[in-house]
């Protein structure tokens, strides 16, 4: 029913502990969606920086979330390192393939100066050796037909893990828990216009004050 990268794949997300491997048919058919969708991604992008009219950039990350994709990227690879060398299949893909596609898709959405197509290589690159684990066919083929690598997949090794930044992880934890309290306190004042004002057009900006210092007492304790 499913070819053998779908299976591996599943199997790989049926778990790792003595309890009775919970394999998921909607596991398989969602992971040749996804690897679909993914091969039609990474063909455009690889596509798209052979041409002039690209708006990709180039050079190392410099823009706020070009450090936040590579950030998170480090940060993935050390969690799958780990889970591989424990044989820790699940967590592989759990802290390391489903943590790096939420990564991109965010820095997709997020950034707006146009894309680091090296960031961007990088990822694709680091992602299809590690995926060869799991999806050795396919793996294969990206690399080869898409990527159009001569060398042999089978003998890269490990993607190399950057150093990872902290303070950078806090900067995100907070401006994701900022954008969910706007979205929120959106959504409520829109609901008070809507039901008491009797308007029908909602909100659509809010204005952010942002201090350029602490406070002195707060500065006082941090010293």
């Amino acid at each position: 029913e499913y070819g053998v990268d779908a299976l591996r794949f599943a199997l790989a997300d049926a778990g790792d502990d003595l309890e009775d491997a919970n394999f998921v048919d909607d596991v398989a058919n969602a992971t040749i969606l996804r690897l679909t969708k993914e091969e039609s991604w990474i063909s455009e992008v690889i596509s798209s920086s052979k041409t002039n009219t690209s708006d990709y950039r180039t050079g190392p990350a410099t823009t706020f979330h070009d450090l936040i994709f590579e950030n998170e990227i480090n940060i993935h690879f050390k969690a799958m390192k780990k889970a591989l060398d424990e044989m820790q299949y699940h967590q592989a893909l759990a802290n390391g393939i489903f943590p790096l596609y939420n990564a991109r898709d965010l820095y997709r959405q997020n950034e707006t100066t146009g894309y680091n197509i090296d960031l961007l290589k990088r990822y694709i690159e680091s992602y299809i050796i590690v995926l060869n684990i799991f999806c050795p066919f396919y793996a294969s083929h990206i690399w080869k037909d898409v990527l159009q690598y001569t060398s042999d997949i089978n003998t890269q090794l490990f993607p190399i893990i950057g150093t990872i930044d902290h303070q950078l992880v806090a900067k995100q934890d907070y401006l994701a828990k900022l954008r969910s309290n706007i979205v929120s306190r959106l959504s409520r004042a829109n609901q008070v216009r809507h039901k008491k004002f009797k308007l029908e057009t909602d909100y659509n900006h809010m204005i952010i004050t942002v201090a350029e210092k602490l406070p002195q007492w707060q500065a006082f304790i941090n010293e």
